[in-house]
């Protein structure tokens, strides 16, 4: 009796499996296509790889491509990235808030000096507060930071 439990509850699942297969194949799109349909054929039951007989690139596009590689490293080498963002050289490692050349010019900031004394000033963690001696290192306090 209990075998037979186990059989029905198989038999049960297996036609719930054979159902939604069913209605997936119903589902199905018949103008679906994919470029493996062409690129793959049956031998003897099994998929395989279609060998194409023309090359994939013919010796002028691949000179082509080999002269525009070339042009490209060139212009990488000659690239001038001050020049291009028209800022000022130790501006160009900003991602943004990079100022121009005619801003820092006209003052509209506080000027190169005064903004990196600033940012050093910011970043300025520890304060000495003793010098060292014969008898102790030198003493620093470090500026409270607030975990979040």
């Amino acid at each position: 009796m209990e075998m037979r439990k186990m059989n029905l509850g198989d038999y049960q699942r297996k036609q719930n499996t054979l159902k939604s297969l069913k209605r997936k194949a119903l589902d199905k799109n018949p103008d679906e296509f994919y470029f493996n349909m062409v690129k793959t054929q049956k031998v003897d039951g099994i998929h395989q790889e279609r060998e194409s007989s023309e090359p994939v690139h013919t010796e002028a596009e691949v000179k082509l491509m080999l002269s525009q590689d070339l042009h490209s490293k060139k212009e990488a080498k000659e690239f001038d990235a001050a020049k291009h963002f028209n800022t000022h050289p130790s501006l160009v490692h900003r991602t943004f808030n990079r100022p121009r050349l005619e801003t820092l010019k006209s003052g509209g900031l506080m000027g190169l000096q005064a903004v990196d004394d600033d940012l050093e000033d910011k970043k300025a963690k520890k304060k000495k507060v003793e010098d060292e001696t014969k008898i102790s290192a030198a003493q620093y306090r470090w500026r409270y930071q607030r975990k979040r």
